[in-house]
């Protein structure tokens, strides 16, 4: 409900904005941030709460841990778009609602990168030297993968967690 209402909002501020606040630096990116959030978020939830659901978990960050440990190509520009995207959604969208209009555009780009370099410090962090993982971690983690996303383990074969999984799986199902 929280998520319609906020879309709608955003589309109703959208199309009564005159025609040159659109064209404020500022306001595109807060409406390409807004649209990527808006993308992004019903697949966000389908991974993070409904397919761990279904496999009888709730994801933690070691979820977050095991996808940028196989897929760090796929996920870390994921994480960093995504999260740029919804801190600087928050922070300029806070900005306008307590009435600080326009943002000059300095602003907005030093926004835009600090929101960016404070997402990249938790993914190098969570990017770290791969643990020790005992079996039944990893076939909790990669189950979700399996039923979702079963390319996204086809496409990782040849890294050595997914080759365990699978012959834990075949061990499993013989």
């Amino acid at each position: 409900a929280a998520l319609l209402a906020h879309a709608s909002t955003a589309l109703v501020f959208w199309w009564r904005r005159p025609p040159q606040a659109r064209r404020r630096f500022g306001a595109l990116v807060q409406g390409y941030a807004g649209f990527l959030l808006l993308i992004v978020i019903f697949g966000h939830i389908a991974a993070t709460r409904v397919v761990p659901a279904l496999v009888g978990f709730q994801a933690d960050f070691g979820f977050v841990w095991i996808s940028l440990a196989i897929w760090p190509t796929f996920f870390i520009p994921y994480y960093a778009a995504f999260g740029a995207a919804g801190a600087f959604h928050l922070i300029y969208g806070l900005r306008f609602f307590l009435g600080r209009r326009p943002v000059p555009q300095w602003q907005t780009i030093v926004t835009l990168v600090l929101a960016a370099v404070f997402l990249a410090l938790p993914i190098v962090y969570l990017r770290g030297p791969t643990p020790d993982i005992d079996d039944e971690t990893l076939l909790r983690y990669l189950r979700p993968y399996e039923l979702a996303a079963p390319w996204l383990l086809g496409a990782a074969e040849e890294d050595p967690l997914v080759r365990r999984y699978h012959r834990l799986r075949r061990e499993q199902n013989p």
